[in-house]
């Protein structure tokens, strides 16, 4: 986003936006970096030119709520600006972001020399925004609600599964102890393979909804993840009309193979899910070496994301079309594969199909 593009200069006289935009100070900075302290004294407005910041209130007991999150476009700290206190949150950036900053002795001077009409137009800008920070709280708020729930659901539903799946490993064990032929052991080992998957996913529900993410690091081939994760689904998209294509080259990795099961498997649901209806469906994964990363893409020939829905694809609870959808699958893919210090992004269009693109880096 150019600087005088930014929503924050609309009520501004032209002469006065350039004025103010020749004080901006732009900040480059990485995820998860700190932009102010609660309770710092309040120099400057600062405007958001790409990525995202997270107003987060701390608590008593050390841990913290995000209160609402300011995207490109958007602006904060004006009123500590305006009303001279210090900060009322932490600001940090919830991924790596551009930041322009506005001093405050500009501001107040460009405000106390604007004509009367241009600072009654910024206070019905400010007014507006403190509505839209208002609605964005109680949207965090109702979705922390949301989360309590899913949490309590997992935890229930992992307390209840264990006896029959512990009852089944035990059948499975014991029929592949009387029958050694390699039929037999095909289908024993697929049936505890989906056992410790219908665990892992519980568990990894419970986690995401707790705000955690951990993960048992082991030297991984790409190659043969991939083939055991065909393997593990090589009837379920027998019983579908979608075409399946992998191509995949060896590249070692540190990574936790159940975890990035669950991120193929979600991305494979949803490129399934969307080609239902399609008369020649087909969905192709491919795997290999790029830069120092393994990297993988799964492509689908599907209707492509609604423009509704891609900016927020990757939040909790955003779906769309889907007849049972939860709207987490994503939310959940991102965390797991950002634990594995990786990154995730799509390429969709309308019409033609979506492509995810997961790179995890890789071990020489």
């Amino acid at each position: 986003m150019k600087l005088l593009n930014h929503h924050f200069f609309d009520g501004f006289r032209p002469d006065d936006a350039a004025k103010l935009a020749s004080t901006v100070e732009l900040q480059e900075l990485a995820a998860q970096e700190e932009v102010f302290k609660e309770g710092d004294q309040s120099d400057g407005v600062y405007l958001v030119l790409s990525g995202k910041v997270d107003m987060v209130k701390r608590t008593s007991n050390s841990q913290f709520r995000i209160l609402f999150t300011s995207l490109p476009g958007d602006y904060f700290g004006e009123m500590g600006v305006l009303d001279g206190s210090v900060r009322s949150t932490d600001a940090v950036t919830g991924e790596a972001s551009l930041l322009a900053r506005i001093p405050k002795v500009a501001f107040v001077q460009t405000l106390n020399d604007a004509p009367g009409y241009t600072a009654m137009s910024f206070m019905h800008q400010v007014l507006d925004h403190l509505r839209s920070s208002n609605d964005r709280y109680v949207m965090e708020v109702v979705k922390k609600e949301k989360m309590s729930l899913v949490g309590e659901m997992a935890n229930t539903i992992i307390h209840d599964i264990r006896g029959p799946f512990t009852s089944v490993q035990l059948g499975t064990d014991l029929i592949s102890e009387k029958h050694d032929d390699p039929e037999t052991r095909e289908i024993c080992e697929m049936m505890r393979g989906q056992i410790n998957r219908v665990t892992s996913m519980a568990e990894e529900l419970l986690e995401f909804a707790r705000g955690t993410s951990s993960i048992k690091l082991e030297s991984l081939n790409l190659s043969e993840l991939i083939s055991q994760f065909h393997f593990l689904n090589r009837d379920f998209v027998a019983s579908t009309n979608v075409k399946l294509e992998l191509s995949h080259e060896n590249v070692k990795i540190n990574a936790d193979s159940m975890k990035l099961m669950r991120v193929f498997q979600n991305l494979l649901n949803n490129s399934i899910e969307v080609l239902k209806s399609h008369p020649n469906a087909h969905v192709k994964i491919i795997a290999g070496p790029k830069d120092n990363f393994a990297e993988i893409t799964v492509s689908d020939n599907g209707s492509g994301i609604p423009e509704q829905i891609r900016d927020r694809l990757f939040e909790p609870f955003v779906t769309h079309g889907k007849k049972n959808g939860t709207g987490l699958g994503m939310a959940i893919t991102k965390s797991i594969v950002l634990a594995h210090k990786g990154t995730i992004h799509f390429e969709t269009e309308t019409g033609k199909g979506t492509s995810f693109i997961v790179r995890i880096p890789s071990v020489l």
